[in-house]
């Protein structure tokens, strides 16, 4: 059991959860000009400062509660958030600031305000991904990694050539770094409008990572491009044209059923490519015969 989930098992755990609650209600009600913060609630910073003292309480699943509502926290008082930040994802050795990382991480959306707080937390979890074995089966926590930066990225709030990124790209395995295309396309699958300016973002994001896989990294990154093909918010040339190179790039594939049910959308902009992608998708699929799992869609569009 990870120490998130203990921690709703145990009654001091379940106090901790009510303390975060009971913080937000005298927030909510209390009547005044300025901002909540804990002098207006004294005996919830003195709380949280005796638990977050390992020597007071070394409960990994405690420590997990501040990860989990790190968030929360910062809002009611941005001043004692940044000023516990470093007891709170520490570094020690018991786990104590992995445990709330991997609670924060795993419950908490990507806020804005919050990575202006901790990029150095960030960035230090990032490097850790090095660490991470392809084969590993343990990938809640780094997916969610990868979430949070992509959505970061598509915000304008981190850049390529930046420090979170650039660290990400380098210590990152292959499966995290295929599995960041793969996320940006099924955001975009749920995307019904897109700003241009997000649109030139992504478009260079996959171009970079195209040009550097293409000078010899790891092909399988680009797999996760599949999943934008068919999005509709992107331009289509566009999509249709990189899908296409990447086709041509490499010999074998998996899971292409969704591009291959999406290609006839693109039949207005280039049929002769549209057919050539079909005709190296069948030639390229690792399992033969794995088109009679598409769809009819897919099938008439490949045997007409």
């Amino acid at each position: 059991m990870d120490p998130a989930t203990r921690s709703i098992n145990t009654v001091r755990g379940e106090a901790m959860y009510a303390l975060v609650r009971y913080g937000l209600w005298v927030a909510r009600n209390t009547a005044t000009d300025e901002k909540f913060c804990f002098d207006d609630a004294p005996e919830m910073r003195e709380t949280l400062d005796c638990h977050l003292n390992s020597k007071n309480d070394p409960s990994l699943a405690i420590r997990s509660i501040y990860g989990e509502f790190y968030s929360w926290l910062n809002l009611l008082d941005t001043e004692w958030a940044q000023e516990a930040k470093s007891w709170i994802f520490s570094n020690d050795e018991f786990g104590l600031g992995d445990a709330a990382w991997d609670a924060y991480i795993k419950f908490c959306p990507p806020y804005d305000d919050i990575l202006k707080v901790m990029p150095d937390i960030y960035t230090k979890h990032v490097k850790k991904l090095s660490s991470i074995r392809n084969n590993d089966d343990k990938e809640q926590i780094p997916r969610s990694l990868v979430e949070h930066l992509i959505t970061f990225y598509w915000r304008s709030k981190l850049e390529l050539d930046g420090e979170i990124l650039s660290t990400f790209y380098r210590c990152a395995p292959l499966k995290l770094r295929k599995y960041a295309l793969e996320f940006s396309g099924q955001s975009l699958n749920n995307t019904l409008d897109l700003d241009k300016n997000i649109e030139e973002r992504l478009k260079r994001l996959y171009e970079w990572r195209q040009s550097l896989v293409m000078e010899g990294g790891e092909q399988e990154e680009l797999e996760g491009f599949y999943w934008w093909v068919g999005v509709a918010v992107i331009d289509k040339n566009w999509i249709l044209t990189k899908f296409h190179e990447l086709l041509q790039a490499q010999d074998k594939f998996d899971n292409l059923d969704l591009a291959a049910s999406k290609l006839g959308d693109y039949l207005d902009v280039d049929p002769v490519k549209v057919l050539d992608c079909m005709d190296m998708i069948l030639n390229k699929l690792n399992t033969q015969g794995g088109y009679f799992g598409w769809n009819d869609t897919a099938q008439d569009e490949t045997f007409a």
